[in-house]
């Protein structure tokens, strides 16, 4: 009786892990960015005055890292890279992927700084918006990004062996 009772109670701790979603979101004008696992694992990452700081939140956890500023590539130590092969197979699965995922919320504003480009990309602009991709093309100097994105642990699984077609 014991045995069902810890099989049973594995099983759905599984369950609850492979089935919880997985989000990610992107607001750029308010500068957040974060991943949220359920109610289980927040990270995000903090902006402040030309510093970032790298949160991890767990129910009884919370770590804090000041982030280094960016390197330049003078600075950078050179390695040498050995080239990849192309490999069909791995660009399937990455294609499969990425379909996984479910797009909650999506907007988006532009401005180049450039009159001349901006009244290019306004049609295209318009074009998306009407198509449900909402991507704003204006002459006011905002630029923003605003993303939600959602999967599933199973649902990443399923496309990485390929079992289901998205």
């Amino acid at each position: 009786m014991v045995g069902l009772i810890i099989a049973t109670s594995l099983f759905a701790i599984i369950a609850w892990i492979l089935f919880t979603p997985i989000i990610l979101s992107i607001d750029s004008e308010s500068h957040i960015y974060e991943v949220r696992f359920g109610g289980l694992a927040q990270t995000w990452i903090d902006t402040e005055e030309h510093e970032l700081t790298f949160h991890l939140k767990l129910p009884i956890y919370h770590y804090r890292k000041q982030l280094l500023g960016i390197q330049s590539s003078a600075q950078k130590k050179d390695k040498e890279t050995k080239p990849q092969s192309f490999s069909f197979k791995k660009a399937c699965r990455f294609k499969n992927i990425l379909k996984s995922f479910h797009i909650e919320t999506f907007a988006a504003s532009l401005d180049t700084d450039n009159y001349m480009l901006n009244a290019q990309l306004l049609p295209i602009g318009i074009l998306l918006t009407n198509r449900g991709f909402p991507i704003y093309i204006n002459f006011q100097g905002k630029s923003y990004l605003i993303l939600e994105i959602r999967n599933t642990l199973w649902r990443i699984f399923l496309a990485y062996s390929n079992l289901r077609k998205y």
